[in-house]
């Protein structure tokens, strides 16, 4: 195995690492997804992120419980201090205190 190119996930297997995004079908979902991400940005502003206000101490705490990812945590958390809504269909996000736009329809529920 090439380190970098395959993901170990504890014990459960291996996953190709970067198969799907060197595949055609990849190419033609970037070219959408980077169509709709043009269009959203054609209504939003650039802003300071305010990385440095987070506790990261509280956050690494909450993330070494194994139950939290460390980035939904910190984007989460961003959202929430700067009021704005996040777009993503990661299922993670129903566990977050943020408005979410979503097509996930786990996220609806």
């Amino acid at each position: 195995m090439q380190l970098g190119t395959q993901l170990h996930d504890h014990g459960l297997g291996m996953h190709p690492f970067k198969e799907y995004r060197n595949s055609r079908h990849f190419k033609t979902t970037a070219k959408d997804i980077a169509v709709s991400c043009r269009r959203i940005l054609n209504h939003a502003r650039p802003v300071e992120c305010g990385f440095a206000a987070l506790n990261c101490t509280t956050l690494l705490a909450d993330y070494e419980t194994g139950k939290h990812d460390f980035n939904d945590q910190v984007l989460a958390e961003l959202c929430k201090n700067k009021g704005f809504q996040f777009v993503t269909d990661d299922g993670d996000f129903r566990n977050y205190d943020v408005t979410v736009i979503t097509a996930n329809r786990k996220l609806l529920k």
